[in-house]
């Protein structure tokens, strides 16, 4: 008698979830787990598996067959889920209504609504998800926990988007500094920049759009660098 072949599936890269599989991924994370068992759970959930004990045995189940794996390969499956821990969220599917390259978005809208994300990084407090949707023109009555954290998790891959198509603006120092000032002293660093010392200005810049403000952003930090380097060979 032939053995049944089992097909086994499961994403193994972050632009490969589905907005259900993300879902799944915000729930586990939500849950606080160690790494081999959120592998391993995160493993069985996407792969569609559930686990079963029968008679002191751990067996897996997917449709009607059930069947058991080898340790080897269960740390081999588990350890494919490892890109959930391991890899920026780039590309990841979209939980929410705004545009992922943030077309047509303020850069002021952009600004508080990053500092939002954060506060939400650091409490967990999901009003300040609603906020930040809210200013990047999402009004959203209630958000779960899983919806906290998949769209936590898409942001932080907006953000991965963002810094590569502006590096030097995001550049962070070797000491620390940048990521030791609050976002209202980095804003201030920001509009002192641009507006050639017309601070009246200021509001203009929160309107224009998000992206031609951090492309002169880079464009200027860039002709610094170059003159600085100008100045060093003289």
């Amino acid at each position: 008698m032939m053995d049944s072949v089992i097909d086994i599936k499961a994403p193994v890269a972050w632009n490969q979830l589905t907005l259900k599989q993300l879902y799944v991924v915000a729930e586990l994370f939500d849950l606080d787990l160690d790494r081999d068992t959120l592998l391993l759970v995160s493993f069985c959930r996407l792969a569609g598996l559930k686990i079963l004990r029968s008679k002191g045995e751990v067996l897996f189940e997917k449709g009607k067959t059930r069947f058991k794996l080898e340790a080897y390969q269960i740390k081999e499956f588990s350890e494919k889920m490892a890109f959930l821990l391991d890899e920026y969220p780039v590309d990841i599917v979209n939980p929410t209504k705004i545009n992922g390259h943030l077309l047509d978005t303020k850069f002021g809208s952009y600004f508080y609504a990053d500092a939002m994300m954060l506060r939400y990084s650091i409490t967990h407090n999901r009003r300040f998800i609603k906020k930040a949707l809210k200013e990047l023109g999402q009004r959203c009555r209630f958000i779960s926990r899983r919806k906290a954290v998949a769209v936590s998790l898409w942001w932080q891959g907006v953000q991965g988007y963002i810094e590569g198509l502006y590096p030097l603006v995001f550049h962070r120092s070797k000491g620390g500094e940048a990521q030791a000032k609050s976002p209202f002293l980095i804003l201030q660093d920001l509009f002192l920049m641009l507006n050639d010392n017309r601070p009246q200005d200021n509001k203009l810049i929160e309107e224009s759009d998000v992206h031609g403000v951090l492309s002169a952003l880079n464009n200027k930090i860039d002709q610094y660098n170059k003159e600085k380097e100008a100045l060093k060979k003289k």
